[in-house]
């Protein structure tokens, strides 16, 4: 099928040359487009070059001249560095001259070759100009290794002086931003500022001259002194502003109410307030000395302890102004007070020979009375120093006038409960005394009924068991009665006598009472018992078992035996 198709367009003319003119089309477009791209390469191949050397020619004229001309300097300072500086001069211009002309000149060829459109002798001049270039680039970077290896030491020690140089811009700008709290000490900054400056300017000569070792020999001095004033920066602008204004102002505060106390008639001598602030000006004035040479050292400490100082003046000062409100206040009173305790103790003494002739006064209470007096001899110079201290031309401190007071008030009150506890005494000596006179005639009534009720119950062995105890309970008041009839009544032995006789009378009546009682009981158990006696043998046993221990005064058995009888008695009746 293919061969007749192939035979059938073989056999129309047209078909033939339309064929063979799109055969042409194509061969025309293939031999158009391989010029083309021809071309394009060798004109990218162009700009690569370009480029490159534009690169190499930078470096050249741009690195390596800069640092020849780092040599030409260093050979204006240091003559051993001329012959150097020529050698890589001459290196520099014969790269320049020679390989860099070349390049320049070839390149430029090209692009006129390339304007012109003339590619058919490119291709042997870019091979040519390419190598031009490698030897360029190759020499250029040899030249520039050089340079590097012979400045490197150059350029090493120039970046640890851009550490110490931004340290000293830091510095300063430190200072700066800090300006108003270290205003007085600007002197000494631009004194050190330049000096630093000065060591940089000797730095730079040295390498200059290319004089590394001394150069480098320059930078830890620099840097010590840089990180020391680096170091006192971060106290000094605050320390600064204590010595100069805080302080100050505070001392001014100080004398401002120091005078003003003393317009109001405080006395304050005793505080030195006017010694102090002179010392500490004197010492404010050192201390700004020692700032401007920049000496931190126990600075600090020194204002801490001023501005503690002043601290304890104003504390003082109130302490003064509360002393003084509570003297005015209390100083009448405690003149009165005074007055009335001498007036006590004057009245006790004359009234004391009386009570000694009613009552025997314990020794004690005698040597107290010398203690009250010597108490009121202290009490009286206290308040003798205390006038003198008020009426003195000198006048005295509140706060002493206020602690003579509060000494005296300790010694009134001292006394007072002293002359109390005296008063106390004498009263109870009357007292005690009333007491036992009373009680005597109350206890003989009680002892007489006592008395009565065992008559009452006759049973004879109560009787004669109780006998001697009324008699020492008569004793005791007989006794009472002869101490209180005695003068002057010995009331501590009155008291003891009284004491004992108290418990014995009160045992006895408390015994009467609870015999009473059993007594009473037993009867009534007996009686009830007794109509049993007839008509049981056993009754009668029992009640006169009860009977005897009745008359033995053992009533509590007399009542059990009784009570036993009509128990049993009981039972055996049924009830």
């Amino acid at each position: 099928m293919n061969i007749f198709l192939v035979s059938n367009i073989l056999k129309n003319p047209l078909t033939i040359v339309a064929f063979i003119v799109a055969l042409i089309v194509l061969i025309i477009i293939i031999v158009v487009g391989v010029f083309i791209i021809s071309r394009s390469r060798k004109k990218r191949q162009i700009k690569e070059l370009e480029v490159k050397y534009g690169f190499i020619h930078d470096r050249l004229v741009n690195d390596d001249k800069n640092m020849i001309a780092r040599l030409e300097f260093i050979s204006t300072n240091n003559i051993a560095y001329l012959q150097i500086h020529q050698q890589y001069l001459e290196r520099y211009n014969t790269i320049l001259d020679k390989q860099d002309k070349q390049c320049f000149i070839a390149i430029n060829s090209l692009n006129e070759l390339a304007t012109a459109k003339n590619f058919k002798k490119m291709k042997e001049i870019i091979e040519s100009t390419r190598l031009s270039v490698l030897d360029f680039d190759k020499l250029v970077n040899s030249l520039n290794d050089d340079l590097w290896t012979l400045l490197k030491p150059d350029e090493e020690i120039r970046q640890l002086a851009i550490r110490e140089k931004e340290k000293l811009r830091n510095l300063k700008d430190d200072f700066n931003n800090h300006y108003t709290e270290l205003k007085s000490l600007e002197e000494s900054f631009t004194l050190v500022f330049n000096a630093i400056e000065t060591m940089f300017t000797e730095f730079e000569q040295l390498l200059d001259a290319a004089n590394y070792d001394e150069a480098n020999e320059k930078l830890p001095p620099i840097s010590k002194l840089l990180d020391a004033l680096t170091k006192m920066m971060v106290d000094l602008p605050f320390i600064t502003t204590l010595a100069t204004q805080v302080v100050p102002q505070r001392i001014a505060e100080l004398q401002e109410s120091y005078e003003k106390l003393e317009q109001e008639k405080y006395p304050l001598h005793h505080l030195q307030i006017k010694v102090t602030i002179e010392k500490m000006e004197t010492e404010l004035d050192d201390i700004a000395s020692r700032l401007k040479d920049f000496k931190l050292e126990g600075v600090k400490d020194e204002l801490d302890k001023m501005t503690d100082q002043i601290d304890i003046f104003f504390r003082q000062f109130e302490e003064e102004k509360e002393a003084k409100s509570l003297f005015d206040k209390e100083q009448a009173d405690i003149s009165n007070n005074t007055y009335e305790l001498e007036r006590e103790f004057a009245k006790l003494k004359r009234y004391l020979p009386e009570y000694k002739n009613i009552y025997v006064i314990d020794d004690k209470y005698l040597d107290q009375l010398t203690l009250i007096q010597n108490d009121i001899d202290r009490m009286s110079a206290i308040k003798r120093d205390l006038d003198t201290f008020i009426h003195s031309s000198t006048k005295q401190p509140y706060s002493i006038l206020l602690k003579k007071m509060k000494d005296l008030q300790i010694e009134i009150k001292k006394i007072t409960s002293t002359l109390n506890d005296f008063h106390d005494y004498l009263g109870s000596l009357k007292a005690d005394s009333e007491r036992a006179y009373d009680e005597i005639r109350t206890y003989y009534v009680k002892l007489k009924e006592a008395e009565c009720k065992i008559r009452e119950i006759n049973v004879a062995a109560l009787s004669d068991y109780l006998s001697l105890r009324f008699k020492q309970g008569y004793a005791y008041l007989d006794n009472l009665n002869d101490i209180i009839n005695s003068q002057p009544i010995d009331v501590k032995k009155l008291d003891a006598v009284y004491n004992e006789a108290v418990v014995h009378i009160d045992s006895v009546l408390a015994e009467v009472a609870t015999e009473d009682e059993l007594s009473l009981r037993a009867e009534d158990s007996i009686v009830y018992a007794n109509q049993y006696r007839v008509d049981f043998s056993e009754v009668r046993v029992s009640l006169n078992t009860a009977e005897s221990a009745f008359q033995e005064a053992d009533f509590a058995r007399a009542s059990s035996e009784a009570l036993t009888v009509i128990k049993k008695v009981r039972v055996e009746q049924g009830e």
